[in-house]
């Protein structure tokens, strides 16, 4: 997180953010934890006094860089061989 933002935030608080997002994103009440995760770390930031606004930029940021490597490899996973998504369907 301090190579992504200006926060420098110590250890300690890298990791409250880390486990509250976490538990967070572990809700199951939208798909993909999108909006949930946002909140975890708008809260948790907001706990060392980031404003709210930047700290959401940050778990946007944050969400797209756990999201677009899984993204990318179901897709790359798909192509090699040779599946497409209606293939799933029961």
């Amino acid at each position: 997180m301090n190579y992504a933002t200006d926060f420098n935030l110590p250890f300690k608080a890298i990791f409250t953010v880390f486990v509250i997002s976490s538990i967070a994103m572990s809700l199951p009440l939208t798909p993909g934890g999108v909006g949930v995760y946002q909140a975890g770390v708008v809260f948790s930031l907001g706990l060392f006094d980031i404003p709210q606004e930047e700290a959401l930029v940050a778990g946007i940021a944050l969400h797209l860089i756990l999201l677009i490597p899984s993204f990318a490899a179901a897709i790359f996973v798909l192509e090699s061989k040779r599946l497409s998504l209606s293939s799933f369907k029961g």
